[in-house]
This record gives C-alpha cells, structure tokens and sequence, in this order.
C-alpha cells in the first residue's frame, strides 16, 4: 500500500551528496533518505535555539 505521507523529491550537486552520503554511513542510517531527515531536522533546531537567543 502506498504511504500517505508527503512526498519530496529535488536535484542536488554531487559534492552536498557525496558528504550526505558520507555523514550516513558514519552514522550507520539505513537509508539516504533517514539520513537526510535527521539533518534536516537538526538544522531546523539550531535554527530555532538561535532565534530563540
């Protein structure tokens, strides 16, 4: 069954993919995708500690 969830899809440079990629084998993500959520995310959060300061 197809997930409900929003999709995204964009174009990104190799090298920003290269160190993507890197950063999720470190991390031992499962995925590229897992891996782009969490820095996402963790970016959202500092963003968010700096405009609270």
């Amino acid at each position: 069954m197809p997930s409900k969830k929003p999709f995204l899809s964009f174009i990104i440079e190799p090298e920003l993919l290269k160190l993507i990629d890197d950063y999720r084998f470190k991390h031992r993500f499962e995925s590229r995708a897992a891996a782009i959520k969490h820095l996402i995310k963790i970016a959202l959060e500092l963003e968010e500690k700096k405009d609270n300061n």
